[in-house]
C-alpha cells in the first residue's frame, strides 16, 4: 500500500472513531476484567477503559464507569450503539449497561486543543503585569 493511500485510510478511520461514556452494573461474583475482555471482543470496539475503580453497590452488585472507543462497522452510529448496548447487556454477569454520552473522538480532540489554546492565551494576557 502506498504511503498516501495509507494516510488517507488512517484519516478516514480516525474520523469515524467514537468514544462512549458508560455505566455498567455487574455481579460481584463475576470478574470485571473478564467482562471488559468480552466487551473488547465485540466487533468494532477498539478500546475499553475502566474509569477509576468499581465499587460495590449491594452484596451482589457492583458499579463501574467505562470509556469505550469504537468504530461503527457496517452501520450507522445509532444502530451500532443499540447493538453494542444489547450485546453488553447479554453478557453473563451484567445486570445493567447504559451509555451516558457519545462523542466523535476527532471532534473531542479538536475541542480540547481549542480549549487549551484559549486557556493558554488567557494566562498570557493575565500575567503581563499591566
Amino acid at each position: 500500500m502506498s504511503n498516501k493511500l495509507r494516510i488517507l485510510v488512517e484519516q478516514e478511520i480516525s474520523s469515524k472513531v467514537q468514544e462512549a461514556e458508560c455505566v455498567i452494573q455487574t455481579s460481584v461474583e463475576m470478574n470485571l476484567t473478564d467482562i471488559l475482555t468480552s466487551i473488547r471482543a465485540i466487533a468494532g470496539v477498539t478500546i475499553v477503559n475502566l474509569i477509576g475503580s468499581s465499587r460495590k453497590l449491594t452484596e451482589y452488585k457492583a458499579i463501574a464507569y467505562l470509556k469505550i472507543k469504537f468504530v461503527p462497522l457496517g452501520a450507522s452510529s445509532d444502530t451500532f450503539i443499540k447493538s453494542l448496548v444489547n450485546h453488553v447487556r447479554g453478557l453473563q454477569g451484567v445486570y445493567s449497561f447504559q451509555i451516558k454520552n457519545v462523542e466523535n473522538l476527532a471532534s473531542k480532540i479538536t475541542r480540547k486543543k481549542k480549549h487549551k489554546e484559549a486557556t493558554k492565551n488567557i494566562s498570557v494576557t493575565t500575567n503581563t503585569g499591566v
